[in-house]
């Protein structure tokens, strides 16, 4: 399932303010509940946070910034709410109601990966300052690559020997 998280309230006043003063609106963490409902960009907090995390990631290109997390905590619970935070302030807020974004189990990581397009305002003054840990996430793509081609090897030596 694909996020597209909204703006809050407090986002956007964040976002002007750090564009005002020009201090740099860090985005910090990330967090995930397990109570869904509508998207509303007033929200301050989640409706019922499960487990926040410390987010790393890098800026993609001028407009994107791609946001990382691994939740590790020991609580098992559908997920149907997230997060994202500069220090205590609720930047981005997504929730769905009648499906779930997946499940974290409990004693081992549940990934979340998030690009987000950035507005004009934020281009200058939102940063990720975390760098990846040293879990070779940001190597997803070429091991995406490599396991395509050996798929594609193998189908075509099944192919050629047994059918």
């Amino acid at each position: 399932m694909i996020i597209h998280p909204t703006k809050t309230v407090a986002g956007r006043n964040a976002t002007w303010n750090a564009s005002r003063t020009g201090i740099d609106l860090n985005i910090t963490h990330m967090s995930i509940g397990d109570t869904g409902g509508d998207i509303d960009d007033t929200r301050t907090q989640l409706r019922r946070e499960r487990e926040r995390v410390s987010v790393y990631g890098s800026r993609i290109d001028t407009d994107t910034i791609q946001i990382d997390a691994a939740f590790d905590g020991s609580a098992s619970f559908w997920v149907r709410e997230v997060g994202i935070w500069a220090d205590s302030v609720l930047v981005y807020y997504w929730a769905t109601t009648g499906s779930e974004l997946g499940y974290k189990t409990g004693g081992s990581d549940w990934l979340l990966s998030c690009p987000l397009k950035l507005d004009s305002v934020e281009q200058g003054v939102m940063q990720i300052t975390a760098p990846p840990p040293n879990i070779l996430l940001t190597t997803a793509p070429q091991l995406a690559t490599i396991l395509k081609a050996m798929c594609d090897s193998n189908r075509l030596l099944l192919r050629h020997h047994y059918l």
